[in-house]
């Protein structure tokens, strides 16, 4: 059987950092975005240039073809501030 073709957004994050490890143990084709070259990232992950906008991530699929595609990129911000949870909630829930 061929190796299911996954993306994981958020690849670099802590969370998505442990699925990709734990992806390429089961033997998987995981790809991701990343904005910059210089991710930290394993070797046999297939990266994606990614500038923001929904061409480049319709290349990346395309280009990819996933069975699963595992969505755990977010923004942050390192402040604590409530007048932040409005945009970030626009940002990573409502995408907008």
């Amino acid at each position: 059987m061929d190796p299911a073709s996954v993306i994981v957004t958020g690849a670099t994050g802590f969370i998505g950092g442990h699925l990709v490890n734990r992806l390429l143990e089961l033997g998987c084709d995981v790809h991701a975005p990343v904005r910059s070259q210089g991710a930290a990232l394993p070797a046999a992950v297939t990266t994606h240039a990614y500038d923001g906008s929904t061409a480049s991530v319709a290349l990346m699929v395309e280009r990819a073809r996933p069975r699963v595609i595992f969505h755990l990129a977010a923004h942050a911000r390192a402040e604590d501030r409530l007048d932040d949870v409005e945009s970030l909630v626009a940002g990573n829930v409502l995408f907008g």
